[in-house]
């Protein structure tokens, strides 16, 4: 209930929708390893709108349940296609090209957040680290950051010099960089946003070769990618723990699948480590975005202030400023993106922890076969 009230208290009960806030055009930079090409902006729209990744997520859901049933009618027989000899070489490039991305995008995270985090040893404390992880747009520095406002329909900033920057509205594109969206995120969040359309080939790779997909990775591959979209598109703050996270875990998990392709033996404890690794990466960032609800901090206020005395010629600008306590998260479209997120990690949770029990720890066929050649070993022994 306590988190409840702080999804939607009494001032956010009209829940904006992310179809109110703009849409922020691609982020444009040199060529480099990590910035390889810049992102079309007709491509980067047409993605973002809200019909793109729901059609795609249920297009996905119906297909693969359909070849679901084509695959039991025809008694789990491999597809033709998976008996050619390019496919394998075609599931060990998929799978490389996935684990090399998923290295690349963590490092580029990684790279984010050693640029934009603030160390709570400073002068203004936690406060600062706090800023630097819940305001990810505007200039760096306690204070200067800026935020859509859902009730004016506009982006502003608590900083009177910052705010007159972004007095038109629109996010201020030639603004100092220097927080988590402009110094990465808004380019590594998109793409992996995108790559969850890409992992779809995981779940036809295994329909090609007869086997049926489980409800579990069904859940898993449509919901991460509307999850993903939605964080994207709101621009939420706890959006980068998914990201970060994310691309380690799979990193790991797609080196171990070449692995696997190449013939190459590894430990049944590597596997279960994976898995259990994937459990830990959803109650971790379940507690981050939970925490998110709950931070708050001293922001300072600054605002220009008139002459209120004295001839129009003699008017001059001064300034007054102020500090106010202020929420991790200030709009409702924020929090409640936050709230989804963390709600559907749940049933995802309770069904990779199945997984892991029916697998490892009940009497999975591996495990009774291993333990048969163990006593009938020991008897010879005997």
């Amino acid at each position: 209930m306590v988190l409840f009230d702080r999804v939607i208290p009494a001032e956010f009960s009209r829940v904006g929708s992310a179809g109110n806030l703009p849409i922020i055009p691609p982020p444009t930079a040199e060529f480099s390893i990590m910035r390889p090409f810049n992102i079309p902006e007709s491509v980067f729209k047409a993605t973002l709108e809200p019909r793109f990744p729901i059609t795609a997520a249920l297009l996905y859901v119906v297909v693969v349940g359909a070849l679901n049933k084509y695959n039991r009618l025809r008694d789990a027989k491999p597809w033709p296609i998976s008996k050619r000899p390019w496919f394998s070489k075609f599931v060990i490039m998929h799978n490389s090209l996935l684990a090399v991305y998923s290295a690349w995008t963590f490092c580029g995270m990684v790279g984010v957040l050693r640029r934009t985090l603030v160390s709570p040893g400073g002068a203004a404390g936690l406060s600062a680290t706090y800023d630097s992880l819940c305001r990810i747009h505007g200039p760096a520095g306690l204070g200067r950051s800026i935020y859509f406002d859902e009730t004016l329909g506009r982006w502003t900033s608590v900083d009177a010099e910052v705010s007159f920057a972004a007095m038109n509205g629109t996010y201020p594109l030639s603004m100092p960089s220097g927080r988590i969206w402009s110094e990465g995120m808004a380019y590594y969040g998109w793409l992996f946003y995108v790559s969850k359309l890409y992992e779809f080939l995981d779940t036809f790779i295994i329909l090609a070769k007869g086997k049926e997909s489980s409800f579990l990775q069904i859940y898993h591959h449509s919901g991460v990618l509307v999850g993903t979209w939605l964080g994207y598109r709101v621009m939420a703050s706890p959006a980068w723990i998914l990201v970060l996270f994310n691309s380690f875990v799979h990193s790991l998990m797609y080196t171990y699948y070449v692995s696997r392709g190449i013939s190459i033996r590894v430990p049944i404890a590597i596997k279960q480590s994976l898995t259990l690794l994937q459990i830990v990466q959803f109650v971790v960032g379940g507690v981050f975005g939970v925490i998110h609800f709950f931070i708050e901090f001293d922001n300072p206020t600054i605002a220009a202030m008139t002459k209120l005395y004295g001839d129009d010629d003699d008017a001059s600008p001064s300034i007054m400023s102020a500090e106010a306590r202020q929420p991790c998260m200030i709009s409702s479209t924020e929090r409640l993106t936050a709230a989804l997120g963390i709600v559907s990690l749940i049933p995802l949770t309770w069904l990779f922890v199945m997984f892991f029990i029916s697998n490892y720890l009940k009497n999975h066929p591996r495990k009774v076969e291993f333990q048969k050649n163990r006593i009938s070993s020991m008897k010879k022994d005997s």
